[in-house]
């Protein structure tokens, strides 16, 4: 059975086919977008268990991003990530915003595995219940 849908945003392309790689070769249908525009145009069309985001972007950035999704999806999962020097206040910033977790650049696949499976168990609706 193929797991459940991650989309992928960065303004790196190099990091998306990595990501997309990685989650595909988990079992995840992997989608990508560019920036907030393209996700919020994927996101009208089809709603993905976790969107996974980068904070550094042009435009609107991935804290604007997660706004705009927690508002119009709440159902959403959102996995921020930031390679920065700021990456702390942008954890903080992003767990306070309604992420799910933060993760840096770069990550510990292992990490970001755990956090997928954790979404997804919760996601479930007999274990979502036992939270009740």
């Amino acid at each position: 059975m193929r797991k459940p849908t991650v989309l992928i945003v960065d303004d790196d392309k190099n990091w998306r086919l990595v990501l997309m790689s990685l989650l595909n070769h988990w079992g995840y249908q992997a989608i990508t977008a560019c920036g907030a525009q393209e996700t919020l145009q994927i996101l009208k069309k089809k709603t993905p268990l976790v969107v996974l985001s980068d904070i550094e972007m042009p435009g609107i950035n991935g804290l604007q991003l997660l706004q705009t999704i927690k508002q119009q999806h709440p159902e959403v999962a959102v996995i921020m990530m930031s390679g920065r020097a700021t990456a702390e206040q942008g954890a903080k910033r992003s767990l306070e915003l309604g992420a799910f977790e933060f993760v840096s650049k770069p990550f510990d696949p292992k990490y970001l595995k755990e956090v997928l499976c954790a979404i997804e168990a919760f996601s479930r609706p007999e274990q979502r219940n036992k939270f009740r």
